[in-house]
């Protein structure tokens, strides 16, 4: 019995590490679709691919500030879904998915913040177009997304607040935007060189597009199959 119960558990700890990986790659796209509804929003012509964007239009000031903008705007929003859905659902399932969606969009809002502000990202753009200190916008930011990451262990099962629970989920979030920053290299790479599967379709590299689209629908459909097990037992025991 002891033996089963551990396996069930082990099982169970694989899933939720897949799981908080495709939402994370998920998340991070929906970051960049903020970026590109904004442009689409304000009827600029505009490329984006796994990482980075391009407005290739003319475009104001206060235009740029908007898609610049609506990237961590977008990433703001999944934290507090997240902690809507950590604090008020009562169901295991999805207390886990809020869970994941806090821990990987704070810690990967906050790394380039903690970079000594040394990192030159979208708030460095935000302040540029506003004219205003970097700090100013930085640092809010810096304060919701610490909170943000209490409140989300604080709320979360206990278990992840595991030593070897807290390495991966910090870790592998890394590991999903290095990736993504290699691929997107390759992949404006073969937007200058005319490849026709880089090339936009809808305002998106069409390999972006594909991906995407073939992730998310995995990500459901794994979730689909697999609820009755992602939503059972304690991880307490489980190896990472």
């Amino acid at each position: 019995m002891e033996k089963n119960q551990y396996t069930k558990q082990h099982l169970n700890s694989r899933l939720l590490l897949l799981v908080y990986l495709l939402l994370g790659y998920i998340s991070a796209q929906l970051h960049e679709i903020g970026h590109w509804g904004a442009a689409k929003f304000l009827g600029i012509d505009f490329l984006l691919g796994f990482n980075r964007w391009q407005i290739l239009s003319e475009s104001s000031k206060w235009q740029r500030l908007a898609i610049t903008t609506a990237g961590p705007l977008m990433t703001l929003f999944l934290v507090v879904i997240g902690l809507v859905i950590v604090y008020r659902m009562k169901d295991l399932f999805s207390k886990r998915i809020g869970f994941l969606l806090v821990i990987f969009n704070s810690w990967i809002a906050l790394i380039p913040h903690l970079m000594f502000f040394k990192w030159s990202g979208d708030e460095t753009w935000i302040t540029y177009y506003l004219n205003v200190p970097e700090y100013l916008v930085r640092v809010p930011l810096i304060l919701f997304y610490f909170v943000a990451l209490f409140l989300g262990f604080k709320k979360g099962e206990s278990d992840f607040r595991n030593s070897k629970w807290i390495v991966a989920l910090f870790l592998l979030p890394i590991g999903v935007m290095a990736l993504l920053y290699a691929v997107d290299i390759f992949a404006w790479a073969e937007v200058g060189q005319g490849n026709f599967m880089f090339q936009p379709l809808f305002g998106i590299q069409t390999v972006v597009l594909a991906m995407n689209t073939l992730i998310t629908l995995l990500f459901l459909y794994f979730l689909v199959k697999n609820k009755g097990s992602f939503a059972q037992g304690s991880i307490s025991r489980s190896k990472v």
